[in-house]
């Protein structure tokens, strides 16, 4: 089957995992720069890499060591730059990773002897992704600059380890929003709409507890599949024990599930503002069961707001599903869990169309996500595909310009540069820092203040526009501190 994938490209899914050995265990990870006959250059050092993917505090190796609670665990090593005879034409990614195999085979490199590859390489324009990926399989690609993140490759990675993208379902009856509709006809989803994971919109928060069981990170008793009307508690995902309730679910269909699970700002990751409802509330997922690999969809329990932010299900509040005939109630929530009640009705019963007030606020409708089509495969190679934005306008903004740095006091760094353009309008810029990002402007200038012992950072930038479309980023910049004496 062919799949869109998040950061732009597609991966290809063979036959549904029975195995965890792909996702569990020690993993070696083989990090190759390679440029092109038509590009040489260095976007960024093999030290950056090396940061992004082993050593730095919130590096793709800390990451899944703390999603896993510790049954992943990654190392490895950065290769490159190498040159390989290819150009950047064509999107021809398994030609540059079999170049790239044997230019470090004759360097005395065996990439066979690890786990995972991950390929990068300067921007190629004929690529119109960030990052590729085979789901599952032990090969990926991140194109440019800006894909050399804890985002990217983390996404990326999760594709490799068995996991599908963190989507978001959008309901309406009679022009309303609603969370869930008997009509699946009204129903829409935005591919990887999830803002609370990284194989959603996130830059850094952790896998759902649908992933952890794709990857088969939950214990037994992590899991409880709900059958009786009663009051059940949930603990936060992010690390109750092998005994604790993470998960409680519910037979939505034949092949789905309604799946609830429990968030916190809680360890290095899943820094959650103290606001969102994501710690005050209850998330709502439909998926499949954990050993298949299909996306899920993220429920909108506050269909009133068009954001997904507020989309857990609060306290006090209910959401009753028309195909089920299940009604669930968060009654409590804390930092050390919430408390819902969950009342199974008599099936599929139809529920009235709302009727829109004389004048609704204007409510945007994303453009249908092709359902994926079952189809065999041989070997796990991707395609790429057209872009999966779902918006109408697919074109992003230029990339900003002249991208530099002054210091003023107190290790207090201003950011400027040149606006970007866009056939529509630009949104705004994302600015990151040694592969994190460190805020969002709709200006020019962005102010970083440094904290402890940091002396440098390297940072770039990308401009996004209203439909969610991302410009290449700019050149990194390296910003130091001078002492003078």
């Amino acid at each position: 089957k062919h799949f869109l994938v998040a950061a732009g490209g597609t991966q290809t899914v063979s036959a549904a995992l029975t195995s965890t050995s792909v996702s569990t265990g020690a993993k070696r990870l083989a990090v190759v720069l390679l440029n092109f006959s038509n590009d040489s250059s260095q976007p960024y050092t093999p030290a950056f890499a090396a940061g992004v993917a082993f050593t730095n505090p919130n590096s793709v190796a800390a990451y899944y060591a703390v999603t896993s609670y510790g049954q992943l665990t990654l190392s490895g090593d950065v290769f490159g730059w190498y040159a390989i005879p290819d150009t950047n034409a064509g999107c021809a990614t398994g030609s540059w990773a079999a170049s790239a195999t044997t230019v470090a085979a004759a360097a005395g490199v065996n990439l066979s002897a690890y786990d995972n590859v991950v390929y990068a390489f300067p921007t190629a324009s004929s690529c119109g992704w960030a990052g590729l990926a085979q789901m599952p399989g032990r090969s990926s690609w991140l194109n440019g600059a800006g894909a050399m993140t804890l985002r990217t490759m983390t996404h990326e990675l999760g594709h490799n380890f068995g996991t599908h993208h963190a989507s978001t379902l959008n309901c309406t009856e009679g022009g309303v929003r609603v969370s869930l509709s008997l009509n699946s006809a009204n129903c829409t989803s935005n591919e990887y709409g999830d803002p609370f994971t990284v194989m959603g919109q996130a830059n850094q928060y952790e896998h759902t507890n649908y992933s952890r069981g794709n990857f088969g990170w939950l214990q037994p008793a992590n899991t409880v599949t709900v059958t009786t009307d009663g009051d059940y508690t949930l603990v936060p995902v992010e690390g109750g024990g092998p005994t604790a309730v993470e998960t409680l679910r519910m037979t939505r269909t034949s092949s789905t599930f309604l799946t609830l699970e429990f968030r916190q700002a809680i360890g290095a990751f899943d820094t959650f503002p103290a606001s969102w409802p994501v710690m005050t509330g209850v998330s709502v997922r439909i998926a499949s069961g954990y050993t298949v690999r299909l996306q899920s969809q993220l429920v909108d329990a506050t269909p009133a707001t068009t954001s997904f932010l507020d989309a857990p299900l609060a306290v006090g509040s209910t959401l009753f599903d028309p195909i089920s005939g299940i009604s669930i109630t968060t009654l409590a929530a804390s930092s050390s869990g919430a408390t819902v009640h969950i009342a199974f009705g008599a099936g599929p019963t139809p529920t009235p169309t709302p009727t829109p007030s004389p004048s609704p606020s204007p409510t945007p409708t994303p453009a249908p996500t092709p359902s994926p089509t079952p189809a065999p495969t041989s070997s796990p190679t991707p395609t790429p595909e057209p872009s999966p934005t779902p918006s109408t306008d697919a074109q992003p903004p230029t990339t900003p310009t002249g991208l530099g740095a002054t210091f003023g006091r107190g290790k207090k760094l201003e950011l400027f540069w040149s606006p970007s353009s866009d056939n529509v309008s630009v949104a705004g810029y994302r600015v990151y820092r040694d592969g994190a990002q460190v805020g969002t402007t709709a200006g020019t200038t962005l102010g970083d203040t440094w904290t402890g012992k940091r002396t440098t950072a390297t940072y770039w930038v990308v401009a996004y526009d209203l439909a969610g479309n991302l410009s290449v980023a700019t050149e990194p910049i390296l910003v130091a501190i001078a002492v003078v004496k």
